[in-house]
């Protein structure tokens, strides 16, 4: 756990890298700063969590090139937290970077308007362009990450390290 200065205040980063097999390497990254709830459109200190992985010489968002099975060798401990991390990943990552609030990102996910354009002409004709005080697209909104997530992220990371150094 490494300590950080973040907008005067301190924060805690929690990092691991994970490296199962010679084709698999995982980067997580979670970090604990001042956010503003896309819920509540307040600041508060939120967790920021990202995650990146590099399969078979590919970078970046992995998740659908990582064979659980293949890449757990056998280790159940290592299959079930491989499944862990990349169901997380896809729910959390860039957890701090929503363009919308909670409202407007659930409208567009029911559309499934692509765009930027296209998603802010879409919630203008239904007058929510503009919502709790809120512009879509003009700030970065925070997604909380449930307590009980970020003590499974923190675990995984240490458990996937211990992992990872023992192969």
């Amino acid at each position: 756990m490494a300590l950080t200065d973040y907008k005067g205040m301190v924060v805690s980063s929690f990092e691991g890298r994970v490296h199962t097999a010679p084709n698999l390497d995982l980067e997580i990254v979670l970090t604990m700063g001042l956010h503003t709830d896309w819920e509540t459109m307040q600041e508060r200190i939120m967790y920021a969590f990202s995650m990146r992985g590099r399969v078979r010489g590919m970078s970046g968002q992995m998740f659908d090139n990582i064979d659980i099975d293949v890449y757990g060798r056998g280790n159940k401990a290592l299959r079930e937290g491989l499944r862990s991390l990349v169901n997380i990943w896809k729910e959390y990552h860039l957890n701090d970077l929503q363009a919308g609030n909670i409202t407007q990102t659930k409208i567009l996910n029911y559309t499934g308007v692509e765009g930027y354009s296209n998603k802010c002409g879409c919630l203008e004709r239904i007058g929510m362009l503009d919502d709790k005080g809120y512009r879509y697209g003009t700030g970065w909104l925070c997604k909380p990450i449930p307590n009980s997530v970020v003590e499974v992220i923190k675990l995984l990371i240490q458990r996937m390290q211990a992992i990872s150094d023992n192969l």
